[in-house]
């Protein structure tokens, strides 16, 4: 019999410059909100539930990896790991490890998780990406944004329940 894990919930915040992070660690939660409240706000959910990951890898996911830019605070979020070393190599990045654990597939209980890319006045003035879910767009967005694509999809039961446990692999 395997085990099974437990969803994480996701927390979306939006930083200086309209930088965009997401994370589901208490800790760093506990430090946005509480340390660094005047930099970075929460984004609220449209239905109030938030979208959640998983901490390690169930039937269905993938890794969600995240690098952070430190001479601009840009976090950039990927399903591949070749993208995140070519943005270590070229720009700086420094890889924070993986976040979480995304569905590479939809079904009747996920969202997409996209990510828009800055237009060229944002990029001069070190804003880079956003990440968002598909059922946000557009509230809540800031202007001068691209739409770079769909990354995976987060599990997020919408009558508000909490997400059912998935086995481990």
């Amino acid at each position: 019999m395997s085990d099974t894990v437990a969803a994480l919930p996701v927390t979306f915040f939006q930083g200086p410059k309209y930088q965009s992070l997401m994370t589901s660690d208490k800790d760093e939660i506990y430090q946005l909100e509480n340390l660094h409240a005047d930099q970075w706000k929460v984004k609220p959910m449209q239905n109030g539930n938030p979208p959640h990951w998983f901490p390690q890898q169930v039937v269905g996911t993938i890794p969600l990896y995240r690098y952070y830019l430190p001479k601009t605070g840009d976090h950039l979020f990927t399903l591949d790991p070749d993208e995140g070393s070519e943005a270590e190599k070229y720009l700086g990045y420094q890889s924070e490890g993986i976040s979480g654990y995304v569905f590479k597939t939809n079904d009747d209980v996920n969202i997409a998780l996209t990510a828009h890319f800055c237009d060229i006045e944002r990029f001069k003035a070190g804003d880079y990406h956003w990440y968002w879910c598909l059922h946000q767009t557009g509230d809540g967005m800031p202007e001068g944004r691209v739409f770079e694509g769909q990354i995976g999809y987060l599990l997020q039961p919408m009558d508000g329940s909490a997400p059912p446990a998935f086995a481990s692999l």
